[in-house]
């Protein structure tokens, strides 16, 4: 059973000191709005409760100060996907709803049933549970029904990647990454270079790298507790390959990664040869899943600018 970290009586000291006296008295004053939907105060401590809760992150003030700008922008695209999802009839059912909870009291050795007790344990509310739940169902229907049919790999493109690799003079690895994007303006460059420092502290104390993920990653992977895969070390970007090389096996790169469309926090698992063979149909995964990558993040960019986001704190 996933682990409870504060008492009741510590979140809600918490909870006093980190607001300020007006929201405080208002629980529901606007933290945002997204084309006319508000997101209020109240639904931003909630988000920031299910995230130190589910990631095993340790609470206290300077986190959820340093949370509350990622959790808010999490919270504003989640917001955008829902109104975006209904033009092509995209919703989250009840049946999508039980399975997801089902499959997290499977993964996390509960018994049937035991999704309310663990929300009743970390004094969470299951409607603030579930509301994610529900945004991340939409978001993979997203990347499964609107964004993957865009995507196609060619057999020349396959067949071009195959010859790259095997032209190389070094012995070919694979390598099992898995990634947390943050993304970033001008703006909030340095508070995000900040907050990606802050959760490598956190993941390599013990936090969840995968439920992080998928609370702030803005990834295609997200969903998928941000596992990438297998892709060849060779054809990996300067930076990373480097660090990739540096790091060793089943360890977090100690340092975020900066790149033109965010912040990244690396996760290396195993390495495995592929001298011998290279399997085409690996290349081709790796292609789409590179091509995925770019289309998320177009789509999001697109979204956005499209949008009326006015954020209020």
């Amino acid at each position: 059973m996933l682990h409870k970290f504060i008492t009741y009586v510590t979140l809600c000291a918490i909870y006093i000191v980190f607001v300020s006296p007006a929201l405080a008295e208002d629980k529901y004053n606007i933290a945002a709005v997204v084309n006319g939907d508000p997101i209020t105060t109240f639904d931003l401590n909630e988000r920031m409760d299910v995230i130190i809760a589910t990631s095993r992150l340790q609470d206290s003030i300077q986190l959820r100060q340093q949370l509350a700008h990622q959790a808010l922008q999490t919270l504003i695209n989640e917001n955008l996907q829902r109104q975006n999802a209904e033009k092509y009839n995209i919703k989250a059912s009840q049946e999508d709803i039980n399975f997801a909870i089902a499959d997290i009291e499977r993964r996390n050795n509960l018994p049937a049933g035991g999704f309310a007790a663990f929300a009743y344990n970390q004094r969470l509310t299951e409607e603030a549970l579930i509301s994610q739940i529900r945004a991340q169902i939409i978001w993979k229907k997203i990347l499964t029904n609107v964004l993957r049919p865009k995507i196609y790999v060619s057999k020349f493109e396959i067949e071009d990647k195959i010859s790259q690799l095997k032209s190389s003079k070094s012995n070919v690895y694979e390598v099992h990454l898995s990634e947390i994007l943050l993304p970033f303006d001008k703006e909030s460059s340095q508070k995000t270079i900040d907050f990606a420092t802050k959760l490598i502290t956190e993941i390599e104390n013990g936090a969840d790298f995968g439920n992080i993920a998928k609370q702030f990653s803005q990834g295609s992977t997200a969903a998928d507790g941000g596992a990438i895969g297998w892709l060849p070390q060779e054809q990996l970007s300067g930076q990373l390959k480097e660090l990739v090389i540096a790091t060793k096996d089943d360890n977090l790169i100690p340092k975020p990664i900066a790149s033109e469309d965010g912040i990244r926090i690396v996760k290396l698992g195993k390495r495995r040869s592929v001298e011998k063979e290279i399997d085409p149909q690996a290349i081709e995964n790796m292609l789409i899943q590179q091509k995925m990558e770019l289309e998320s993040k177009r789509y999001m960019k697109e979204l956005r600018s499209k949008a009326f986001i006015e954020v209020r704190i």
